[in-house]
């Protein structure tokens, strides 16, 4: 009795002192990646003015109101203006501070997340001081932009999607439809969620008889947004010719054709000799961006004709020479996919040697994250989800969640944009990290199950 009693006091003793090691690794790794947004933001105090910044600054609220839509959505500019009126001439570098504060607390939701799925403090500990040390994501919280925000609502909706996965409740998924909503007009990119998540939510229908009563509320809810959202888009045509939440769409279909060429696969020659005029010479006096613009602006004399006819252009031309937009874009995964998130560490020049010591981990670690790594991390993930599926007649819900969020959300980048492929596609990182998370825990265990 005695020596049971010992053993299980040595063990408790142990367990204890594991324990209060973890808490010490924790503070340790929170430390860091604060100190790392602290040193970073001492290197770059100023608010980065890029060339989008404009017009998410002067973004006019009162024409919202009169139905005069922005290129722009308006949950960002609305943060600036909120901003503004309290802080007035330092508004920009309150934003700035509110993006790393964001991003840090989404952090700590990204460690809850993988302690929900792993179960292992080790690994999420492991994943957030990787993700906390990733200059592709923090880079982002200087520039006047959506990425920052768009990277840390992201990862927070990841955290409410896996906690309804593992324990099914109507306010978690209300809460996750409601964040997907702001998302969406935070970030157009975020529109085609809206589908992911009631696609989501009817297959668990259809699956899960126990969880009808909880899902019929949530379908419902997710179904009335995809109603708001629907009747902005409904709006949005009326006065821009594309039944979208922006207009850029058109713009960066014309920009495609002129790339690739493809504008010459419409029928009406002299059309295609017209624009192929404008093109060449607006774009060796002013770039590409101009001359895009330019073609735009011969489809018509206002938004609506411009945008609409351009569409329709587009359809024809992909129409008529398929084969060659679909290598197009292929070509264009296959030649920007092998960019690093953040690789301009020569252009640094450092303030002083503990902001240099303190970005080591970032600079030769952590500093490995490429759009093609993003690419295989989603085919695994398919793979994984197609063989478990198959054996074990179940849906891996993570494996399978992942795989979509990340092969059709860079499909949808590399098909939707001609230009700054890294930009568009930081916000899926989360799901990324959260993936190489999962991994890790499978594989442990297998190495524990084959060590027993």
């Amino acid at each position: 009795m005695n020596q049971q009693q010992g053993r299980k006091g040595l063990r408790n003793m142990t367990e204890k002192a594991s324990q209060n090691f973890c808490r010490f690794a924790a503070a340790a790794v929170w430390i860091w990646i604060i100190g790392v947004r602290i040193a970073w933001y001492m290197q770059n105090p100023d608010p980065v003015w890029a060339g989008d910044t404009s017009t998410y600054v002067n973004y006019s609220f009162s024409e919202l109101l009169k139905l005069n839509f922005s290129h722009r959505t308006p949950v960002y500019p609305f943060i600036l203006r909120i901003c503004k009126i309290i802080f007035e001439d330092h508004y920009l570098t309150v934003v700035v501070i509110l993006q790393n504060v964001v991003s840090v607390i989404s952090i700590y939701f990204l460690n809850r997340t993988i302690k929900i799925i792993t179960r292992n403090d080790w690994i999420a500990l492991f994943i957030i001081f990787a993700f906390g040390n990733d200059l592709g994501i923090i880079r982002w919280d200087q520039y006047i932009l959506t990425e920052s925000f768009s990277v840390s609502v992201a990862t927070i909706w990841l955290y409410f999607i896996v906690c309804y996965i593992y324990n099914p409740k109507v306010t978690t998924g209300v809460s996750t439809v409601a964040i997907t909503f702001i998302m969406t007009f935070l970030k157009p990119a975020f529109l085609i969620w809206n589908i992911f998540l009631l696609a989501f939510f009817v297959l668990r229908f259809i699956i899960y008889k126990y969880e009808r009563v909880i899902l019929k509320k949530t379908i419902v809810a997710c179904i009335g947004t995809l109603c708001l959202i629907g009747i902005y888009c409904g709006l949005y045509k009326v006065k821009n010719g594309v039944f979208n939440i922006t207009n850029q769409a058109p713009r960066h279909l014309i920009t495609d054709l002129l790339i690739s060429d493809l504008y010459k696969a419409y029928p009406d020659k002299e059309l295609v000799n017209k624009i192929e005029d404008i093109y060449l010479k607006e774009n060796e006096e002013r770039g590409l961006y101009a001359a895009a613009w330019a073609v735009l602006d011969m489809f018509g004399d206002n938004s609506y004709s411009q945008n609409s006819n351009a569409l329709e252009f587009g359809k024809v031309c992909i129409k008529n020479d398929f084969e060659g937009y679909v290598k197009y874009i292929a070509k264009k995964i296959i030649l920007n996919s092998g960019w690093k998130f953040w690789d301009n560490w020569d252009s640094i020049k450092y303030k002083n040697s503990t902001i240099k010591y303190m970005l080591i981990p970032a600079r030769y670690v952590f500093n490995f994250m490429r759009s093609i790594y993003l690419w295989g991390i989603g085919a695994a993930e398919a793979a994984y989800c197609i063989y478990y599926s198959v054996k074990f007649r179940k849906i891996p819900w993570i494996h399978f969640g992942i795989s979509i969020l990340l092969l059709i959300n860079l499909l949808f980048i590399y098909i939707g944009t001609y230009d700054e492929f890294i930009r568009s596609s930081v916000y899926v990182l989360p799901f990324a990290y959260c993936s190489i998370g999962v991994f890790m825990h499978g594989t442990i265990c297998k190495l524990c199950l084959h060590k027993n």
